[in-house]
Order: structure tokens, then sequence, then C-alpha cells
């Protein structure tokens, strides 16, 4: 049984996301895989799975394709990858969207597999992949050609402002030394499809190739947030939660990893990587992830306030005194809003944070409700899915602009409150 609040959609004069409530109700939920149903002759994969950002499609990887379902019609079509691009997706590599839907944007497996990484799109309309920084080589990146360096180019991301499609590319300094440091630039696609440099980061970011996980823009298009975790980054000056303001023309370190670690419980604030990073109005939103077996907790959810510069919990763990004591808390109430933190949005406006939290194996997930730093009120349960979660779910929620979000395979549609 589902346990979501029906309460039919509303009609809005305005995209939804021009709306900012304080507060958000569901409108729906079913499972993403039972809408789309069979895809290519078996029931859809829904590697990371994304909407597009007017809600007209979602996308995901399935086998070695993508594959996009459009909702008003109910049709479906995947794509075939060409052969010599490793377009997979995993928590490093995750696909983008352009703002008009007719684009997704890939970068390759080599914070995975090393493999040489290049930009590529695919084109909705005509199906065609293009390989935009095509360097003529395809192996292992950590190779030399004739002594010349091999660009990585990845982590593009789709200013939603502009239309302008930036990532970030890194080259050998010394082509010939096995452990030589890397550069790191930040570039954009000009309207003729070349790549043009926005902004050389070397000198600035400790390095080398520590910005591995997808950046993220403000909804303005003028900041574009990332995370420098180079090894050792716990240690390392310079090391968090970057901000480069294109408005200001400035790159600088707004959360340094030692914040983030500081506003964890002493006794989980070792095991834990920063993983993801959402905007929340002028505010972020940063996701922690166990990086050891000997960690208590497997992810958290911590959020920036940047008028004030304090990274609060959004998870008071303040009751439990150690590792033990929240251990037994789980053990007592699995079900508990503390218990399984999987990931979460904060929709435009609101004062409380949406939280999927696992329960137990085989009993689904719920969505939970916290309140913002400063903002009074308990955490309290939204809605029970009987959904189990399966592997391929590294992508965050998305939010379309006609009330869709996708979080951890499940359709919701979302509407202002009262």
């Amino acid at each position: 049984m589902w346990h979501a609040l029906l309460l039919g959609l509303s009609l809005f004069s305005l995209p939804l996301l021009q709306i900012t409530p304080a507060a958000w109700q569901f409108a729906g939920v079913e499972p993403l895989r039972e809408h789309i149903g069979e895809v290519a002759g078996r029931p859809a994969q829904l590697t990371s799975a994304k909407l597009s950002p007017d809600g007209a499609a979602v996308a995901w990887q399935q086998d070695l394709m993508t594959c996009v379902y459009w909702f008003e019609d109910a049709t479906d079509e995947c794509f075939p990858w060409p052969e010599d691009a490793k377009l997979h997706a995993d928590r490093y590599n995750q696909p983008s969207w352009s703002p008009d839907g007719r684009y997704l944007a890939y970068g390759e497996t080599f914070f995975t597999y090393g493999d040489d990484s290049d930009l590529w799109t695919v084109d909705l309309q005509t199906d065609e992949f293009i390989d935009h920084t095509d360097d003529g080589f395809v192996g292992n990146a950590h190779l030399s050609r004739e002594g010349q360096a091999v660009p990585l180019d990845y982590a593009p991301t789709w200013n939603p402002a502009t239309g302008e499609l930036f990532f970030f590319r890194s080259e050998k300094r010394d082509p010939l030394l096995v452990n030589s440091a890397y550069s790191l630039q930040l570039l954009k696609l000009t309207s003729g499809g070349q790549p043009e440099l926005v902004r050389d980061l070397t000198l600035a970011v400790p390095g080398p190739l520590s910005v591995y996980r997808p950046p993220a823009f403000n909804a303005e298009g003028t900041q574009l947030a990332f995370l420098a975790l180079p090894y050792g980054w716990q240690e390392t000056p310079g090391a968090g939660v970057w901000v480069l303001d294109l408005a200001r023309d400035t790159t600088e370190i707004r959360i340094p990893a030692s914040a983030l670690v500081s506003a964890l419980p002493a006794w989980a604030g070792p095991y834990m990587t920063p993983m993801q990073i959402q905007w929340a109005g002028d505010d972020l939103v940063i996701w922690m992830e166990a990086n050891s077996p000997d960690s208590p907790l497997y992810r958290t959810p911590l959020y920036f306030d940047a008028q004030t510069g304090a990274v609060t919990s959004l998870i008071d763990y303040s009751q439990f005194a150690d590792a033990d004591a929240f251990e037994a808390a789980y053990v007592a109430d699995p079900y508990a809003y503390y218990a399984n933190p999987q990931t979460g949005i904060l929709l435009p406006g609101a004062d409380h944070y949406w939280m999927v939290s696992a329960a137990p194996i085989g009993e689904g997930m719920s969505v939970f409700e916290l309140p913002l730093p400063g903002v009074a009120g308990q955490p309290r349960l939204l809605t029970e899915i009987e959904q189990q979660l399966g592997p391929g779910q590294e992508a965050l929620p998305t939010l379309s602009s006609d009330g869709k979000l996708v979080m951890l395979h499940t359709l919701f549609t979302v509407e202002p409150a009262g």
C-alpha cells in the first residue's frame, strides 16, 4: 500500500521552480520503474535516472545505452553508445541535462577505471553522439602519447541560466614523469562547439586530480560549487568546498574540509568523506559518506549557512553519547529518521529539508521532513514507500519545473502545501 498524500496536482501560472512557498507536499508517488515499464525488452534499469529540467522526460543508463522516457506520450527510446565511448554513470561520472532538454552531456570513466576522458553529448532529436574534445587517444589515460600529455575532460555541467556547457580539464604538467602533477582548468564550449578556457585553477586549488565529484551550479547560473578532495584531504590546506563566482570573477574556498568534519559527531567525523553538494538558495547542503567499514554512519547531510558561515548537521546526533549509543538506538528503532539516510532535497523556498531514509532490508524506505537550522520543530515522517533500494542510485534527486521529483528510482509529484 502507498502512504502518499494523493491530493491532485495544482495548475500554476508560473513554472514550479519560480514559486517559493515555505512548505510543500506530495501530490502523488509511484515507483519510476513501474511507471515506465519495460524498455529494450526488460524492466527499466534506471541507473543514475535524472529528470529533464522541464519534466518532459527522464533519462538513465541501461547496459551500454542512454535510455529516455517521455511522459506525455509514454514512449521510450534507447541510444547505443559509440564503440569507443565509455560513458558509464557512477558516483564520479554523472550525466547532465541541457536546460532545453535536448542534450545530455557525459564525461568518461577516468576516475573509476583510468580511461582517457573526453567530453560527449548526445542530441536526442538527431540521435547523434558527439565527442567535443576528441584527442585521438583511447586507453589508459595515465600513459603518455609520444611524450605528450593526454587531456582529461570530465565533470560536465550545464549552466541553467545561459545554456553553456562547462567542464573540467586536467593534464600532466610533465608527461615524461609517471608521478607528475596535473593541471586543473575550467572550460566551456563556445557556440561553435570549441573548448574555451574560463579559469585556470591549477595554482589555486590543491591537487592533483582533486575535483572528481560532480559540481553544481546555483539556480541563477552565477556560481559553480565543487569539491576539492586531494589524497589526504583531511590534512591538506585548501581541501573542501570551493565556489567559482562567474559574476564577480572570483574563486574561493567556501567551506574548509575541517569545518565539515567538525560538524559531525566526534565519534563519526574521521570516517566520513564529502560526496555530493546541493545548492539551497545561497546556502549549500553537503552529503557525507562513510569511507571506512568502521564508520557507525553510512551517509548524513550537513547544512552550510552562507550568511553566518556555520556548518550544521541536519540530523541531531547530540542525543547519542558515542557510537555504541547510536548503534543501540538504531537497533531499537531501525525506522527512525536518523537510522539510514540516503539522499534528499530542499525545494525552492522551503524551510524544511526532505530526506530519504532506508528501512530495514526488504521493507522499503521513508521520506522525512527535517527543519533547517534555526527553524522550530522536529523531524516528521511524510510518507513510506514500499520500494527497495537497488544499484546505480548515485544520482542526486532531480526536480523539474512541472512538479516532478525523482528520488531513488521513485517518481513524486509535488505542490505547495495548503
